[in-house]
């Protein structure tokens, strides 16, 4: 007679095996933004510990597909631009807040986006990607329960460069 597997341990299986598919946080670094897309892929931002550079990255444990940028140091805060573009609901308005952490790379710009519109209310994450040539746009959309920090920590960091563009 077969042994049955208890549930248990399926459910503990699934959970390390979901939890492995996640990119790792160098010991060096804090995640200051991430998320997992629906491909199991996880988009994060991280600054290093003592604060001397920033960096994105794309990919999971065992692969890191996209890093930007490559060269790691105190000149990496001004390859990356935050906007933020916020409006409060009024009479005919709704509220919503929009949230971009910008970068171009080899002909492309990447947008880390965080939104809420309150008309549906609607919140969304994810990472735009701009052919700049042709303006076609690849959007890698992001799980919001799997969301930790927050494109709000760029806010006031001067060695970002500030804008209110807004990408919606």
């Amino acid at each position: 007679m077969k042994k049955a597997i208890p549930l248990v341990f399926i459910f503990c299986f699934a959970f390390a095996y979901n939890c492995q598919a996640q990119l790792k946080t160098p010991s060096n670094e804090v995640t200051l933004f991430s998320f997992q897309t629906a491909s199991g892929k996880k988009v994060s931002v991280n600054k290093a510990k003592d604060d001397s550079f920033l960096v994105y990255r794309f990919g999971d444990d065992k692969k890191i597909d996209f890093e930007f940028p490559q060269q790691k140091d105190s000149t990496s805060f001004k390859k990356f631009t935050y906007s933020n573009w916020i409006r409060g609901s009024g009479n005919t308005k709704s509220a919503l807040d929009l949230k971009y952490l910008t970068f171009e790379n080899e002909g492309f710009k990447y947008i880390v986006y965080a939104i809420y519109f309150e008309e549906d209310n609607s919140h969304s994450i994810g990472v735009r990607v701009m052919n700049l040539a042709t303006q076609a746009i690849t959007d890698i959309k992001g799980k919001r329960n799997t969301q930790k920090g927050s494109l709000d920590v760029f806010r006031d960091e001067d060695r970002i460069n500030q804008s209110n563009a807004a990408y919606d």
